[in-house]
């Protein structure tokens, strides 16, 4: 196959739609890609130049040692590792704790995504990890076959040059839909029907993991332009910042954002992105207190008490129409009415966390094409506001 040959998008999925090889590695995903890559790597050692490496002699490829996807070893020493994120966004945490499993002067580090991580390519480069795409790796394995066609099995070749034109179709959906920046500035408000279609494929839920993985890093930059110190994790260490952390939660994208003083509290204030939500989050960690009541009202007078109560929107009230909605303050002294689908007074994630929610998508502010930009105005304000409560409930 030439790979250079112009496709439109629907070649590719065509293309995968009926590939045997494909099909065969939707039961296992990236075990599949592991499996094979190592196999190719163990049979077939000078394919490993792809990753830079030039003296094959002595090699050794080890799968799933201390739960790294592929390994290499060179007598005893390992040389190479790498990470496989066909079906996952690239995690910057997760590489680190690798990087401390897998020690060594010469080790070199490669993570293997379908897309161009974009904005955390200078944080793997500071931690010692290089990114490659599977689209590189397609064209390169093309070319490594055509010029090692003598040493390798003819059975062998077919799947060798399978695997690449499969990998090429899957990295040319990946430069089509995974695209970081233009996820973080879409948010997730797109066309449904990509979705279905990337689920065809079983790449649908792949998507929103990167949406939410881009929403987090637009909302993350843009706060820390507004000088507040944002991290992906809690460290009590620190005072005054927000810990934000993005995820799948019932298949939807999710992005939680939660401002802390540093140190213990009792009460844990988060704003969460949720779908088509925006939420005020209540953790109520105190022991002495529980938010478990007969009533949504009775639970709303132990908030009180605890002087949590004003995170939350309010009472939700009936306009003309029937249609529920909160009425907001806004900056500039205005109020502003924001619709909810809240069926009650308080909604909960188990006993001791309640929430209410807007619908980010309707009413309120003039709605651009991308509700990027109003959601930085919501976020940026309850940030402010979520500190100046909890410092209140501190010094009380």
């Amino acid at each position: 196959m030439n790979l250079s040959i112009d496709l439109n998008i629907e070649d590719h999925f065509t293309f995968l739609k009926d590939d045997l090889l494909f099909n065969l590695s939707l039961s296992s995903r990236e075990l599949f890609h592991s499996n094979f890559l190592a196999w190719l790597f163990r049979n077939y050692p000078t394919s490993l130049s792809f990753f830079g490496l030039s003296d094959f002699e002595g090699l050794s490829v080890f799968r799933e040692k201390n739960n790294i996807d592929i390994t290499i070893f060179k007598n005893d020493e390992p040389i190479l590792i790498i990470e496989n994120k066909i079906k996952d966004i690239v995690k910057i945490d997760q590489l680190k704790h690798y990087s401390e499993k897998i020690q060594g002067r010469n080790v070199r580090r490669f993570v293997i995504s379908i897309a161009d991580p974009l904005d955390c390519k200078g944080v793997l480069n500071e931690i010692g990890w290089e990114c490659k795409q599977y689209k590189e790796l397609s064209k390169y394995i093309i070319n490594w076959a055509y010029n090692n066609s003598s040493i390798i099995k003819e059975s062998h070749y077919f799947y060798i040059k399978e695997y690449a034109e499969m990998i090429f179709h899957l990295g040319s959906i990946g430069d089509e839909y995974f695209r970081l920046k233009e996820s973080g500035e879409k948010y997730w408000f797109c066309d449904w029907g990509v979705f279905e279609k990337l689920d065809r494929i079983g790449f649908g839920q792949t998507l929103k993991k990167y949406q939410a993985s881009a929403f987090r890093q637009e909302i993350s930059n843009f706060l820390r332009e507004e000088r507040y110190n944002v991290f992906d994790g809690i460290n009590d260490n620190l005072e005054n910042y927000v810990n934000v952390w993005s995820g799948l939660f019932n298949s939807t994208p999710c992005v939680t954002f939660e401002p802390r003083l540093g140190g213990a509290s009792n009460i844990v204030l988060e704003i969460q992105v949720q779908g088509g939500q925006y939420r005020h989050i209540i953790v109520n960690k105190n022991k002495n207190k529980s938010l478990k009541c007969s009533s949504d009202e009775k639970t709303l007078e132990v908030l009180r008490g605890m002087h949590a109560a004003e995170w939350l929107f309010g009472s939700e009230v009936k306009s003309e129409h029937g249609n529920k909605y909160f009425q907001i303050s806004c900056a500039n002294g205005t109020q502003d009415r924001i619709s909810t689908s809240m069926r009650k007074r308080l909604c909960r994630y188990g006993d001791e966390t309640v929430y209410q929610y807007l619908n980010i998508s309707a009413g309120g502010e003039a709605d651009d094409q991308s509700p990027v930009p109003k959601l930085k105005k919501w976020i940026l304000r309850d940030v402010e506001t979520a500190f100046r409560i909890l410092k209140k409930i501190r010094s009380l």
